[in-house]
């Protein structure tokens, strides 16, 4: 007689709310296009949602994502500005992801949830200044 041995799942592996979330998310994404450009706070008419490519580690930092190939889930989006995104001197795709944001002083993945949870919520249209600057004074590290 044989006995198989199990283990308990760790907290990584356990189901997460968010992890039960679909991960495209189109309706959120044409919201995110509409928002300020979380690093200028403007609307320039071409904010882009962009797919933050970080995850928290296990001590809370944040780090690669790790999984080349895997797209980031849309919930893990942010409004950018097309110019800061990609064609600044300084954009966010010519260099490090972590020390891009860390140069403004952001958390884009808790900057992230606040607007997917704001979503799901039922908030519609721009945000106004306070939802705005809810959001930026969450993210602020």
């Amino acid at each position: 007689m044989s006995y198989a041995i199990r283990r308990a799942p760790t907290a990584f592996e356990q189901a997460s709310p968010i992890s039960e979330v679909a991960e495209r998310q189109p309706e959120f994404l044409r919201w995110l296009r509409e928002q300020n450009c979380l690093v200028t706070g403007t609307q320039t008419g071409d904010v882009i949602a962009h797919h933050v490519r970080l995850r928290r580690s296990p001590s809370g930092q944040l780090q690669g994502y790790g999984q080349m190939g895997k797209r980031v889930p849309d919930w893990q989006c942010v409004p950018l500005s097309d110019h800061i995104h990609q064609h600044a001197p300084d954009a966010l795709h010519k260099g490090s992801e972590k020390e891009w944001w860390a140069k403004y002083g952001l958390d884009p993945l808790r900057a992230a949830s606040v607007l997917f949870d704001m979503h799901q919520h039922g908030v519609r249209g721009p945000l106004n200044p306070d939802q705005f600057n809810t959001v930026l004074r969450v993210s602020m590290r």
